[in-house]
């Protein structure tokens, strides 16, 4: 059973999903380790679908930088979505850095 829930004071929807504790067992994981892990799932399966950009991933995720993100996507067997917005972006900051 998947149970929606309204938005909390963060921006988030709260889901309920019922796992049998057998799996959740095997999954080796608990309490919150479990709903991270299920929402990094769910936001791998975003990004590669192209619902989300790397940066939504990010912040999402909390992650520190775009290299976390990065490996973060890897690690999940995650190609990246490069396309033109982003390589224009590294453009820019490669200026940037140069011009220091």
């Amino acid at each position: 059973m998947i149970e929606l829930t309204g938005s909390d004071s963060d921006n988030f929807m709260k889901i309920t999903v019922d796992i049998p504790d057998e799996i959740a067992q095997r999954l080796g994981q608990t309490g919150d380790n479990l709903a991270h892990k299920l929402l990094e799932m769910v936001i791998a399966d975003a990004y590669r679908a192209s619902i989300l950009s790397t940066a939504e991933v990010g912040r999402i995720l909390q992650l520190p930088s775009r290299l976390e993100t990065h490996a973060f996507l890897k690690r999940m067997g995650v190609y990246l979505n490069y396309d033109e917005t982003e390589l224009e972006r590294d453009l820019q900051t490669l200026k940037e850095l140069r011009a220091k």
